[in-house]
């Protein structure tokens, strides 16, 4: 069984019973007892459940009503199947990353989980306008990080506007790395809001390569607001779900793509 089928088998378990047993998940599964511990390890830092001994429970039962789950970048949105995927473009795009880069990430889940995978690089500068991120990388004595001005937009965790545009016209990064909620059939990339559309516009001029963060629901659908396509140069990174025939489009048009198996070590 692959790790994918465990963790919403272990979810759907756990909505059911509110807690879990490693025993009695290695015999329901047929996996070994150490594939069921790395598996709730990872399902506990995406905070969907802490860890006891010998088992886990929901976060509610052991954390009450605020959790702080492992993760110092605070994305804990998501059901374990969608947090999967999400770790699983993260993991594929910080292969985009060397020691030493300079980097721009804009605010969002996946560039959150992105900047989670980033912890172990050496001497990097960190552009961002994500609060969070920003918090977690400020955490990590070897990296220097930036954190754009402007108006926080609460919902977003995130700065956006006048100062924030003015800001980031100062710089350039060896890559930018930025989420989008839609990619349409001809390529049209958007976003849910205005603010953010036009920050990515201006960032897509300051950076020598542009890299697109997407999950493969995201392909064929339209947010409101568009802030240009892709276009040869750039990099789309996706999840394993991604449909044969969007691949097949994205290399006809000479656009490239990555997509990443399984990331889990160990998964079987």
């Amino acid at each position: 069984m692959f790790a994918l089928e465990r963790y919403r088998f272990i979810d759907k378990y756990l909505d059911e019973k509110k807690q879990v047993e490693v025993h009695a998940l290695s015999e329901l599964l047929d996996v070994s007892e150490v594939t069921i511990r790395r598996d709730l390890e990872k399902m506990e830092k995406n905070g969907l459940l802490v860890r006891t001994h010998g088992g886990a429970v929901r976060i509610e039962e052991e954390a009450g009503d605020s959790p702080e789950p492992d993760n110092q970048f605070g994305d804990r949105e998501g059901n374990a199947v969608h947090l999967e995927l999400i770790q699983e473009i993260a993991a594929t795009a910080a292969r985009l990353v060397m020691d030493g880069d300079t980097i721009m990430l804009f605010s969002g889940p996946l560039c959150r989980a992105l900047a989670r995978q980033l912890q172990d690089k050496q001497s990097l500068t960190i552009l961002t306008n994500d609060i969070d991120i920003a918090s977690g990388f400020n955490r990590s004595g070897n990296k220097r990080l930036v954190l754009l001005g402007g108006d926080l937009n609460p919902d977003e965790r995130a700065v956006f506007g006048t100062l924030t545009m003015d800001d980031l016209q100062r710089f350039h990064v060896d890559r930018l790395f930025t989420e989008v909620d839609g990619c349409g059939k001809n390529f049209e990339l958007s976003v849910h809001t205005q603010e953010k559309a036009m920050l990515v516009r201006e960032g897509r001029q300051r950076t020598e390569e542009f890299v697109i963060l997407c999950l493969a629901s995201g392909f064929e659908k339209s947010a409101f607001y568009s802030f240009g396509s892709a276009r040869s140069g750039d990099l789309l990174v996706t999840d394993r779900t991604v449909p044969d025939e969007i691949k097949q489009r994205f290399f006809d048009a000479n656009l490239r793509m990555y997509t990443a198996p399984d990331i889990f070590e160990g998964a079987v």
